[in-house]
């Protein structure tokens, strides 16, 4: 005749399996959670990066045009820049529309000392340009290139976005409000 009490291995073997079916429940659970986690994740990621792709499309083309002094005259050089170059340029480093008129120079209080050039080999003209050194036309390149790669990485995105998302209505709000978001600002000045 069998006992009604179960012995202690049953009953430890009992136990070693409620652990193991409760270690992987909670295993599972932890990975639905991760899981869920980075689905929101990404969703956030998508939603930021589309809200502000237009400005960072700006900075970096206008970041690029900056790079080789496009957006400004130079002391020494006869280059005229664009007023849409000027304004952009003036928009990115000040915030503003505002640009000096071109005869204009900048005023400078008495108070302010003046900056001393450090003097020219005499081989340099007085009234030729500053020569530039190689690892600062070396990093002027690299950060056109790197403005270049993030206006193209922007625009990958963007397809992405577009791509696999299902609500592209939601896509071409974040879109939009990205533009009239900082022009509307900009119009409040």
């Amino acid at each position: 005749m069998t006992s009604p009490f179960r012995s202690d291995s049953t009953l430890a073997g009992d136990i070693a399996q409620a652990n193991a079916d409760f270690s992987v429940s909670s295993d599972a659970a932890r990975a639905r959670n991760s899981a869920n986690l980075l689905k929101r994740v990404r969703q956030l990621h998508l939603y930021l990066g589309t809200l502000f792709a237009p400005a960072i499309l700006f900075f970096a083309l206008t970041g690029a045009a900056q790079v080789f002094s496009l957006h400004e005259t130079t002391r020494g050089s006869d280059y005229q820049p664009p007023l849409l170059l000027e304004k952009l340029g003036q928009l990115h480093k000040k915030q503003n529309l505002e640009v000096r008129s071109k005869g204009a120079a900048p005023r400078i209080a008495a108070s302010q000392p003046r900056a001393i050039s450090p003097p020219r080999p005499a081989s340099e003209g007085r009234n030729s340009p500053p020569r530039t050194r190689t690892g600062t036309l070396l990093l002027k390149w690299f950060s056109f290139l790197m403005s270049l790669g993030l206006t193209f990485t922007t625009l990958l995105g963007l397809y992405l976005a577009f791509k696999y998302n299902r609500d592209r209505r939601l896509i071409w709000g974040l879109l939009v409000a990205g533009v009239v978001i900082p022009v509307g600002f900009l119009l409040l000045q």
